[in-house]
């Protein structure tokens, strides 16, 4: 146990530092002199981890010209998302003879701007100095030393919000007689790195090769502003409870197709990936996989992809009522059609020209069984 503590309101933050990457878990119960409720259900959450990274200003040397304009920025842009955890400045070097003239801030990209330096040390130049807000040491005179000292305001409230879009330093000259010039100046963001959200809405869908090789479509969905670097596809045979990895897919793709040999039920199970761990698993989804390199032999399907109109050609033993029957990636028949099967070549035009586009699956209902062929209409 971590923590337990009494409140009186409906919200609680934990004085106790946690460990990152660390799954924990909490629950409440109402207390009265009468008594102890019982325990709401527990719920849980993830830490995160720091990653912290260096950025250095391109926006330099910039002037800072004596006159009417004193106002002079430098913009360093972060891509990432994640949460601000922890902010410095490093090598902030800054020419100019009067010091005392100058206030630094710097703005994080929701607008919050902190003060680093206001109008210190009469009677000196230049500035040459780091900010962190866990320094032993605080401002202090000169600023050239290239220390690293505590700013005027707290950069840890430019925290809390994500690292990406627009950090901007800003140096304001109070003076128009004199001037000076920024040379350099680097951001250090720590950031929370998160796991990525699961993904969702697992589906399969089973076709067969005429070698004998069935091929599994593997489909989930996933939020496209996700953090998840790659997706993990997992399958056991025959039942759930033997999940192996079988491929690793690059985000944002969120398509996988498996080849099986053997006749039997596959399970599947999709997991998100980043540097800082991996997510729950979607739902689990199965598919029957069946050899029917037989029933399939001289069977053609073109073109395949297409865009609504499917030539079907049979050349086989098969003789008889022959069923053509296409589903959507739900299972529900969008289309049928009865043929009659004799010794000569079967050949039929398959118009699915006013579906959508997706993936289908033609099942061929034949005398001596079903063969299934994946169907792309674009």
């Amino acid at each position: 146990m971590v923590a337990l503590t009494p409140v009186t309101g409906t919200s609680f933050t934990s004085s106790i530092s946690l460990q990152p990457n660390t799954t924990y878990f909490w629950r409440v119960r109402a207390t009265s002199p009468c008594g102890v409720a019982p325990f709401s259900a527990v719920t849980q959450f993830q830490t995160g981890v720091a990653l912290c990274q260096t950025i250095a200003a391109t926006q330099v040397p910039r002037a800072i010209p004596a006159g009417a304009t004193r106002v002079v920025t430098s913009v360093i842009s972060v891509g990432t998302s994640e949460v601000v955890s922890d902010v410095r400045i490093r090598n902030l070097v800054l020419t100019h003879p009067a010091v005392s003239e100058l206030t630094l801030t710097l703005t994080n990209p929701a607008g919050r701007s902190v003060t680093l330096v206001a109008n210190a040390c009469p009677g000196t130049a230049d500035i040459n100095l780091n900010f962190d807000d866990a320094a032993t040491a605080a401002l202090s005179c000169p600023l050239s030393t290239g220390a690293t000292v505590r700013p005027v305001g707290n950069l840890g409230d430019l925290a809390n919000v994500p690292a990406s879009g627009e950090w901007t330093l800003t140096v304001n000259d109070n003076n128009a007689a004199n001037g000076g010039s920024l040379r350099s100046w680097s951001l250090e963001l720590c950031t929370l790195g998160t796991l990525p959200p699961a993904p969702f809405a697992l589906q399969t869908l089973y076709n067969t090769f005429s070698n004998g090789t069935g091929k599994v479509d593997v489909i989930w969905s996933a939020d496209p502003t996700s953090n998840a670097a790659s997706y993990e596809v997992e399958r056991s045979f025959q039942n759930n409870t033997n999940f192996q990895r079988v491929a690793t897919v690059a985000a944002p793709n969120t398509y996988y197709e498996d080849q099986v040999t053997a006749t039997g039920r596959y399970f599947y199970r999709v997991r998100s990936v980043n540097t800082i761990g991996a997510s729950a698993y979607t739902n689990e989804a199965n598919v029957l996989g069946n050899q029917t390199a037989a029933l399939l032999k001289g069977i053609q399907v073109y073109p395949n992809p297409s865009t609504g109109i499917f030539k079907v050609n049979m050349d086989n033993t098969q003789r008889g009522t022959v069923t053509l029957r296409v589903t959507d990636a739900l299972g529900r028949t969008v289309a049928t059609q009865a043929l009659t099967k004799g010794a000569a070549l079967l050949q039929y035009e398959l118009d699915l020209s006013k579906l959508g586009t997706g993936v289908y699956q033609l099942h061929i209902d034949m005398p001596e069984g079903t063969a299934v062929q994946r169907l792309l209409k674009q």
